[in-house]
């Protein structure tokens, strides 16, 4: 009998009725059927900042910032279908080794174009020139400023330590580039002239024609300045403004200069006296002329062409290309 009712009992326990499995809400079911996890940075910084619901917030807003905080975005911002345009980085200029040595080829070509303009023209076409295109100007010192950091010794600072010990002087610097005399001579008046102001107290002209009085005066500079096939007008108009007995101070590059005696007989013509020559330096030779108010300059103009031939231009070898070596060769 017992072991019956123990066989009843085991049957009424299988008979018995199987719970229920609870249901699961929609947040469980949203989060089983999205697999995608958030990465380690993004649920890091999703630890660091909970989102914090109103109490009000709608269920929908909620379930819209559920999302956002599972993807990674702050969870204030609410979900646009549509995203605002990002600003597009600046790129500066390029820093690559390669493409500075070509600038600095390409630079150096044009410095030798407007090198031989300046030499092969006049002054007027030489202001055109640069009134037309001004940044050739600055390519153009940027090269001599090259060339003559190599020099052993640069003349302008020969002139201005020279003209720095006096005081009261009233200079006039023709072809003054970018203004260094006149802002390294302080106690005396400086007027700066050349075919563009790059600086406040430089002032653009031609060298031909700057606007001074007559004998105004102490001291007229030109250093490595006596450019174009009509330099004889600049020594002219130093001349004109110079003080009677003035002081002419020229340095001009030693390889320019085809016969020092003819380059002297030439300012003679047009006025001036040599007072000191110095040929010391391999680079350039340095001249002192003073005026003589009692000679003054021949009315007859000196053409280019006897102009060249005592100052001959400085000209660069034109580079023959490859392609012409090679036809050279094969033919």
């Amino acid at each position: 009998m017992e072991t019956v009712s123990v066989q009843e009992e085991s049957l009424d326990a299988l008979e018995a009725p199987v719970p229920a499995r609870p249901k699961r809400s929609k947040r469980s079911r949203k989060h089983r059927a999205d697999p995608v996890k958030p990465s380690g940075q993004e649920k890091k910084s999703s630890q660091k900042k909970p989102r914090m619901e109103k109490d009000d917030e709608e269920p929908e807003q909620a379930q819209a910032q559920e999302q956002n905080t599972a993807e990674g975005s702050p969870p204030d911002e609410p979900a646009d279908s549509e995203q605002a345009p990002t600003k597009p980085a600046r790129r500066g200029p390029p820093q690559n080794r390669f493409e500075n040595q070509l600038h600095e080829r390409l630079e150096a070509g044009q410095f030798r174009w407007i090198n031989e303009q300046l030499y092969t023209t006049t002054g007027t076409d030489a202001t055109q020139l640069f009134k037309k295109e001004p940044h050739l100007f600055d390519i153009y010192h940027r090269g001599f400023a090259h060339q003559v950091s190599q020099w052993p010794s640069n003349p302008l600072d020969i002139f201005i330590k020279e003209l720095s010990k006096r005081r009261g002087l009233v200079i006039a610097d023709f072809g003054c580039g970018e203004g260094r005399l006149g802002r390294s001579v302080p106690h005396s008046t400086v007027h700066s002239f050349d075919l563009v102001a790059r600086h406040p107290h430089i002032t653009a002209c031609d060298l031909t024609h700057v606007p001074l009085q007559d004998a105004t005066c102490d001291v007229v500079v030109s250093c490595l300045a006596l450019m174009g096939t009509n330099y004889p007008d600049f020594i002219r108009e130093a001349w004109r403004v110079l003080k009677p007995g003035g002081l002419y101070r020229v340095a001009e590059v030693a390889s320019r200069i085809t016969n020092v005696d003819m380059f002297v007989q030439l300012f003679k013509s047009l006025g001036f006296e040599l007072r000191t020559k110095d040929e010391r330096n391999k680079m350039f030779t340095l001249f002192a002329f003073s005026k003589d108010a009692s000679s003054p300059p021949a009315r007859r103009r000196i053409g280019p062409a006897m102009a060249a031939e005592i100052l001959k231009p400085c000209l660069y070898k034109k580079r023959e290309s490859r392609s012409a070596i090679l036809r050279d060769q094969s033919s």
